[in-house]
């Protein structure tokens, strides 16, 4: 994989500017200092969600799920995240390590609905908005995929590298057709490709940006990305809406995710049903 050119940092851009100059873009953005004033960015350490999370029981999942055959169990929140916080990944080691537990899509506001008040969404004032949270040590990995909605990527603990391909590149990525609700995956393993079997991959150039606490990444839909943890983090991606993303994508998304469930569509072949994982403590 060749590598772009850098994305452009953007230091406290207004709403205003936001809407009228790096959204209609349609690049990726790192936007600066927007989270200076939440409340978010002091307050959630792995040691505040080991506090609020006990005996609060949560999906993980392990190795790169987009990918492979996915594997889940639940774990007790307030344990996982003393076993983050007493090194429980791979610090200092920026491979993807395999079968890492990751609380990855994580409905963080449906089970603390209290820490609304620490962030602010403002950004999609009039837009349906869709945030999960992101919760994992060094070594866990989001595989290769493009969301249909435009995202916020907020990281207020540890930090996250991304590598972003523009839409203009997906005859290079290989979609497939397993189904993960809100995404199209690729069917190559952007951090250990097959060349046999992706031999066009090898022609993609991607961009390499960390997102560190503190910054936000924009990614506007359609552009491919894959997500490596550099060291333990807590981050939010809010996904918004609007009008055309709803009549056009999101509402046949919905009913495409209400078949699925159904096992009407795509059955056996996706991201969210598990094979299962003996328990872990």
């Amino acid at each position: 994989m060749a590598l772009m050119d850098e994305i452009d940092r953007i230091h406290k851009p207004d709403r205003r500017r936001f809407l009228a100059e790096i959204l209609p873009a349609r690049k990726p953005v790192i936007l600066t200092g927007l989270l200076e004033s939440w409340p978010a960015l002091a307050k959630w350490t792995p040691g505040y969600f080991e506090r609020i999370g006990a005996h609060k029981t949560v999906r993980i999942e392990y190795g790169n799920v987009l990918q492979e055959t996915p594997r889940y169990s639940e774990w007790d929140l307030g344990k996982y995240m003393r076993h983050l916080r007493e090194g429980g990944g791979a610090e200092g080691n920026v491979a993807v390590a395999e079968g890492l537990p990751y609380l990855a899509y994580f409905d963080l506001f449906a089970a603390f609905p209290e820490l609304r008040a620490d962030v602010d969404f403002s950004y999609w004032r009039g837009r349906l908005k869709f945030p999960v949270g992101w919760i994992g040590p060094a070594g866990s990995y989001t595989g290769l995929h493009y969301d249909i909605a435009d995202n916020l990527f907020s990281v207020f603990h540890g930090s996250k590298e991304f590598t972003l391909y523009p839409p203009a590149q997906s005859a290079w990525l290989y979609p497939g057709r397993k189904y993960d609700i809100g995404s199209v995956l690729s069917e190559v393993d952007a951090r250990n490709p097959d060349a046999a079997r992706h031999p066009l991959f090898s022609r993609a150039m991607g961009t390499k940006v960390v997102v560190s606490a503190g910054d936000t990444l924009f990614t506007p839909r359609g552009w491919w990305h894959d997500v490596l943890g550099l060291e333990t983090s807590i981050s939010v991606s809010c996904f918004g809406f609007g009008i055309d993303d709803t009549l056009l994508r999101g509402l046949p998304g919905a009913v495409k995710h209400a078949l699925h469930l159904a096992g009407l569509y795509r059955k056996g072949n996706c991201a969210c049903h598990k094979q299962h994982k003996p328990r872990t403590p």
